[in-house]
């Protein structure tokens, strides 16, 4: 199963869209930074 992701920065009025197939591993990826270019506000 694939999800599709939108999420909203308020600080920079920005939307940011996204898709993934395991959505556990994508979080995952995302908090040991594995995608160096990726933002966090």
């Amino acid at each position: 199963m694939y999800y599709v992701y939108i999420l909203h920065s308020a600080t920079l009025d920005s939307y940011y869209v996204g898709e993934v197939q395991s959505l556990d591993k994508r979080i995952e990826q995302h908090n040991a930074g594995f995608y160096k270019n990726s933002y966090t506000s």
